[in-house]
C-alpha cells in the first residue's frame, strides 16, 4: 500500500503544501489552517497540528495568496505508529474549510522505529 506521508516514530520535518480545489489555489491570507491526523480505526482526532501560512514545494515557494504553507511535524506527532487519516482545516472569518474534501483523507503512516 501507498501512503501520502510516512516516517518512522520520532522523526521531525516540516512539509510544505499548496491546497487547492476545482476553481484553483484557496487564498489563505487572514486565515487558520491545522493539520488533523485521526486514529484510522477509531476517528478519534490524535493530533493537531498548527500550519505556517506560506511554504516551499519541489523547490518553488508559494505564498499564503497562493495557498502554500507548511505543516511543521515534531517527534510528538510521529510518537505513536500506525495507520493515520488527515485533513487540513481552514478557518476564516464566518469560514470553515476541510480539503480534501467529503469522505477523502490524506493517508499517514508511522512506522515502529528499530
Amino acid at each position: 500500500m501507498s501512503y501520502d506521508v510516512e516516517y518512522k516514530q520520532g522523526d521531525v520535518d516540516t512539509v510544505g503544501f499548496v491546497l487547492s480545489d476545482d476553481d484553483g489555489a484557496i487564498d489563505l491570507t487572514d486565515k487558520t489552517v491545522t493539520y488533523v491526523m485521526k486514529d484510522l480505526q477509531t476517528g478519534d482526532v490524535r493530533y493537531e497540528i498548527s500550519c505556517t501560512l506560506g511554504g516551499t514545494v519541489n523547490g518553488i515557494y508559494y505564498s499564503a495568496a497562493q495557498g502554500g504553507g507548511t505543516v511543521p511535524f515534531s517527534g510528538t506527532e510521529t510518537t505513536t505508529s500506525g495507520q493515520f487519516k488527515s485533513e487540513f482545516v481552514v478557518t476564516g472569518t464566518n469560514f470553515v474549510r476541510h480539503i480534501p474534501s467529503g469522505n477523502n483523507y490524506k493517508s499517514i503512516m508511522i512506522w515502529e522505529k528499530v
